[in-house]
């Protein structure tokens, strides 16, 4: 299953990928040193369904990420913006599938109608749930592209 995030996202329509999650989805710190599959549990322990809206610039996404970054106050605990991006370079004329989660979703879709001039009922209306079952081999969740991703994001 570890190879099956990157052929199964590749595959979509051809697009860039490029995911927002709020930092409130981490539940336990990420130290120097080690990281295991066991503690991907431990830091981000849920299993939020993804969801996508096709065909969005570089340019939107990364105005939506500014909004949000304004409108949710940042966790002056940890430290960490209220918003993060990733899983490809943002280029201001390509164009991405931006993936989101559930848990996230009316944040988000507020933030991106707002960006396109849109109602936010459009903007739900082109939301794409991305795969509940949990049985398929192509399901995604939070904790998966955690397990992934923070060898990469964060190299220790």
């Amino acid at each position: 299953m570890a190879h099956s995030l990157t052929l199964t996202l590749a595959s979509l329509a051809g697009n860039g990928i490029y995911h927002l999650t709020s930092t409130g989805t981490l539940r336990y710190d990420i130290y120097v040193g080690e990281f295991y599959y066991d503690d991907v549990f431990a830091v981000a322990p849920f299993a939020n369904v993804f969801e996508y809206y096709g065909g969005v610039t570089g340019a939107t996404i990364r105005e939506v990420l500014q909004v949000l970054l304004e409108q949710v106050e940042e966790d002056t605990y940890l430290g960490l913006p209220s918003f993060v991006g990733g899983g490809s370079t943002l280029v201001d004329s390509a164009v991405y599938d931006l993936f989101i989660n559930d848990f996230d979703d009316v944040t988000i879709v507020t933030a991106l109608a707002a960006v396109l001039g849109l109602q936010e009922e459009e903007v739900w209306g082109n939301i794409v749930e991305w795969r509940s079952d949990e049985t398929k081999d192509d399901y995604v969740d939070t904790t998966l592209c955690w397990s992934q991703g923070v060898g990469q994001l964060w190299p220790c």
